[in-house]
């Protein structure tokens, strides 16, 4: 069901992402004044908040460990021995804290739901150049779909949603302070620490060449660097699991991941003036480095290209929307390229945790 809700919120989005064009600062906008920019922000919101209140347990099989956690607090002694053998613990703290409260897990899960949903629009608000055509990538690419299963991940891309206010203000300090908190709920959060200085270095052809190069020759050293390293930080048991795994990820979305970087990069390089964040271009090499690992190596390596690929909602957007104001043809052939062949995607690969969904009704 909620697959063909979705399908036809994509087809409303891609219609009106190329009636609409150009650049919608929404933070530009007089207070009190509702925008179709801006209602749009809100629906979306609105149903995102919708979709995560009524999940079903059943939804999948992460919701339904991540509902067993919450109720095994009823048969513990003690805070210490509920979450001795959890990761992350701080996420189970907070468990704790909202069950002892008398919430049950339904209300521990939309909680995050809006959590999330409210660092998503901050982000959007402030900088998204065309609000449709993020929340056709937030659907389109699986963001979205992730979100409806991974809790403690949801929380830690959550903040880092908001540290990426940080990063364009230049404020080091409360940057690394929110991506150190992220990384109480997942500890892989830690790895955003390099989207600092990455951000910094300035969008061009060699340089990029360079950190793809370089991206090439880390692949086969990576995983004896993280066998060598986690067991001296404490942390081989609790990643045990991922290090012995066999599965591998499609190479189809590292395909597409390329695909969306090249439209980018060709873009932004040609608007330097007009395009503010060209660094998410440099966000989004990470972001393909780890896919290729979860290609390569194992699966769950694709959980630390989130980090970096949540961007990719502004990115394109920007991608699409920059250029010279007088000439909008280029402008809207952007739009319609890249809003269809996303919209496109969604219907070819559609995400298995929207296909799965379950409502509580």
């Amino acid at each position: 069901m909620l697959y063909y809700i979705l399908a036809i919120v994509n087809v409303m989005l891609f219609i009106v992402s190329n009636i609409r064009y150009g650049k919608h600062n929404l933070m530009a906008i007089k207070k009190g004044t509702l925008t179709i920019e801006k209602f749009a922000l809100y629906a979306m919101i609105a149903l995102y908040i919708f979709i995560f209140t009524f999940e079903s347990v059943n939804s999948n099989g992460d919701m339904q460990g991540y509902r067993d956690a919450y109720l095994s607090f009823e048969y513990s002694n003690s805070l210490l021995s509920s979450i001795s053998d959890k990761k992350d613990p701080f996420y189970y703290i907070l468990n704790y804290v909202f069950y002892k409260m008398g919430f049950g897990f339904y209300w521990w899960h939309t909680f995050i739901g809006i959590f999330f949903s409210f660092s998503l629009f901050n982000l959007l608000k402030r900088y998204s150049s065309n609000v449709y055509v993020s929340f056709i990538v937030s659907l389109s690419l699986g963001s979205f779909g992730f979100m409806l299963s991974a809790l403690r991940q949801i929380l830690a891309i959550s903040v880092i949603m908001f540290a990426f206010r940080y990063i364009e203000e230049k404020k080091l300090v409360k940057f690394v302070a929110l991506t150190l908190f992220a990384s109480l709920f997942h500890s892989t959060a830690i790895v955003f620490l390099l989207a600092y200085p990455l951000y910094r270095i300035k969008l061009k052809v060699k340089t990029l060449i360079v950190m793809v190069v370089g991206m090439v020759v880390m692949i086969p050293l990576a995983r004896p660097v993280i066998v060598f390293l986690l067991p001296r930080i404490g942390a081989h048991e609790m990643y045990y699991e991922y290090l012995n795994s066999d599965t591998t990820l499609s190479i189809a979305g590292t395909i597409i991941s390329a695909f969306i970087l090249l439209f980018c990069v060709v873009f932004l390089l040609q608007n330097k003036k007009a395009s503010k964040y060209q660094g998410l271009c440099n966000l989004a090499v990470v972001s393909l480095f780890f896919r290729l690992m979860s290609n390569v190596f194992f699966a769950e390596m694709f959980r630390l290209s989130l980090y970096f690929s949540i961007f990719d909602m502004i990115m394109i957007a920007e991608a699409c929307s920059c250029g010279d104001k007088k000439d909008k043809t280029l402008i809207k052939i952007k739009t319609l390229v890249a809003s269809l062949a996303l919209v496109a995607y969604y219907f070819f690969s559609p995400n298995v945790n929207i296909t799965n969904y379950c409502f509580l009704f």
